[in-house]
């Protein structure tokens, strides 16, 4: 079996069993700063991890590599992410292990249905 299909079956065997309801300390401390406590974004400047386009449809390499290099020249998001989000110190493996998680979120979230009044 191919790694992605790897990746989704493993993915999806989480979300089945409960994905993780919060970050890791990992994510917490790396991008939970501007990303929101529940990565879902922060007041339309930060965008959420979790209905991101990249996270949602991109598959783990896009991901990585957009930890990885940052933000793209091309962004229309306001505040361009740096490289590693700004913490250089960042290896591949916790790289990999961010982007992992994130898309296990990602895969579980479901948004909340706002209610008409």
């Amino acid at each position: 079996m191919n790694s992605s299909k790897s990746l989704l079956l493993f993915l999806s065997l989480g979300s089945l069993l409960g994905a993780q309801t919060a970050p890791s300390p990992l994510v917490t401390q790396k991008c939970a700063p501007c990303h929101g406590p529940d990565l879902n974004g922060v007041g339309g400047v930060f965008p959420s991890l979790l209905s991101s386009k990249v996270v949602k449809q991109g598959g783990l390499d896009a991901v990585v590599k957009f930890i990885t290099y940052g933000s793209p020249p091309d962004s229309q998001s306001l505040v361009k992410m740096p490289a590693k989000g700004g913490h250089l110190d960042l290896t591949d493996e916790q790289i990999k292990q961010i982007a992992e998680e994130v898309i296990e979120h990602a895969v579980a979230y479901k948004p909340a249905k706002v209610s008409p009044n």
